[in-house]
């Protein structure tokens, strides 16, 4: 092409300062042109790629800002493999004793890659990088995107161990909860008094609802959403025990996005097992 013809053109020796010069021309422009953003932070990001890591591993201060750009730009790529590919890039220019002094970023960058993978169906590579977040993260809710990633994984090839990982981490938010005490009588009985406390206009009670603003609880509330779904699978009774459960932490402590899940799964309950459409209709709206 008419661009690698005049790249060629240029002294090998010469290159990697000329594109440096480019990028330092271009970089004031990613923040500056709002409608123009994009396309100047992927032609920037690309040539800092071409430069490479090795080419400014004795500048800290540069290697993190070329990091930072790459996950800048692949959280706005629109294809999985482009991002994993500037996620990995940005990982290449972290330097020194970064998950230190650059926990940040890392963390992000890691977290980025990891799902990235998990999209592409690179699942060895899901299990490199979050076990990298796991011995490196400074607390639980640091590593908590990636519990959830890895679960995931884990639940393709063995759901019970999948959800035994659940069960562990929800004892470590204060949930502990012992799936072989509840059978399908008592699953029933809650359902059943949930659905009279919620039945015709006192279900009003859950639009005034606060947001949910304890981390905990949030997190507890993701987790059980993914036990809903697994036994959703397996069609037991545990399915509309933890969707009753989601919506009694809600009313407690406030909605979140995950609320919405457990209402949805809760009118689906109600109108196929107990044939109360009217009821259920009106849960969903």
């Amino acid at each position: 092409t008419i661009k690698l013809a005049a790249f060629n053109l240029i002294q090998v020796a010469d290159r990697i300062p000329m594109m440096l010069r480019i990028v330092a021309c271009l970089l004031p422009h990613c923040k500056q042109h709002e409608k123009e953003t994009d396309a100047y932070l992927f032609t920037t990001v690309d040539i800092i790629n071409i430069i490479g890591s090795q080419a400014v591993s004795k500048n800290l201060g540069q290697s993190r800002v070329f990091a930072q750009l790459n996950l800048n730009a692949g959280k706005k790529s629109t294809n999985f493999r482009t991002a994993l590919d500037y996620f990995e890039a940005g990982i290449s220019f972290l330097q020194g004793d970064y998950w230190n002094d650059q926990y940040e970023l890392t963390l992000s960058l890691f977290e980025a890659a990891a799902t990235a993978n998990y999209s592409g169906g690179r699942h060895d590579q899901v299990a490199i990088q979050t076990n990298k977040i796991f011995s490196m993260a400074r607390s639980f809710e640091d590593k908590f995107k990636s519990y959830c990633l890895y679960i995931n994984v884990l639940a393709i090839g063995n759901t019970e161990k999948a959800m035994e990982q659940l069960y562990h981490l929800l004892k470590s938010l204060g949930e502990d909860i012992n799936p072989n005490t509840i059978n399908a009588p008592m699953a029933m009985v809650d359902f059943s008094s949930l659905k009279q406390m919620l039945g015709g206009a006192r279900k009003d009670v859950l639009l005034q609802l606060p947001p949910m603003t304890d981390r905990n609880k949030l997190m507890a509330m993701k987790l059980m959403a993914m036990l809903v779904l697994y036994y959703h699978q397996q069609l037991t009774h545990l399915s509309g025990y933890f969707s009753c459960k989601m919506i009694r932490m809600s009313i407690q402590h406030g909605h979140c996005e995950d609320t919405v899940f457990a209402l949805s799964v809760f009118a689906c309950s109600t109108m196929n097992f107990l044939g109360d459409t009217n009821e259920a209709a009106s849960l969903a709206k």
